[in-house]
């Protein structure tokens, strides 16, 4: 289970209505899905706290008789949704199910084929026995992704420099036949030239540019 980036979802089970904590009851919306997603959660179960003096009260539902499922599908009562977890891992002391929507699957692949968006309905259920309680049910935005499982990266362009290039770069250790060194002053208003003639004399000019 990944460490960060997980979704954590409170449903209220009285309502069946997604809500921002376990001590706000604001409304939460879930945030889109993209195809080849594996989406990781955690699930708290909430009702109101009946025993508290203060408004808008909720406690954590025990979840150590219970499992969950979650699904999302585009039909309704289908034995094959496009994706489906019920296997989820209980933690008894803090009453949260973890574990993870794995969205790439073949069946919802083709559902959102080339679509940039669709909205397939997203149900949340509880089992205790077997006894079932659908505890939330809504449209979800699925989208397309921009690639795939398996994207490659684009080829960088290659530039060469011809030998003539490189060589124009540094000073050589034995410079060509017939070329000579100049250095530009600061100002770039005096050069000195370095050089040899063909008759063995050294050439050092400084001359205005």
């Amino acid at each position: 289970m990944p460490a960060t980036a997980v979704r954590r979802l409170f449903v209220n089970w009285w309502t069946k209505q997604l809500q921002i904590s376990d001590r706000n009851s604001g409304p939460f919306t879930l945030p889109p899905f993209n195809k080849y997603e594996t989406v990781p959660f955690e699930i708290v179960i909430v009702e109101p706290a009946v025993e508290s003096t203060r408004l808008s009260t909720f406690s954590r539902v025990d979840i150590s008789n219970l499992s969950i499922s979650v699904a999302i599908n585009d039909t309704f009562d289908d034995a094959s949704p496009l994706a489906y977890q019920p296997t989820w891992t209980k933690d008894k002391d803090e009453n949260v199910f973890s574990g993870q929507l794995e969205l790439n699957t073949a069946a919802l692949n083709t559902y959102l084929g080339s679509n940039s968006s669709l909205t397939p309905y997203f149900e949340i259920e509880i089992q205790e026995g077997t006894a079932r309680s659908k505890i939330y049910q809504a449209t979800v935005t699925l989208k397309n992704s921009v690639t795939n499982i398996s994207p490659s990266a684009p080829s960088p362009v290659d530039e060469y420099f011809t030998k003539a290039q490189t060589s124009a770069q540094f000073v050589q250790k034995v410079m060509p036949a017939s070329e000579q060194l100049t250095f530009t002053s600061p100002s770039g208003t005096y050069q000195r030239i370095i050089g040899v003639d063909d008759g063995g004399a050294p050439i050092d000019t400084i001359l205005p540019v």
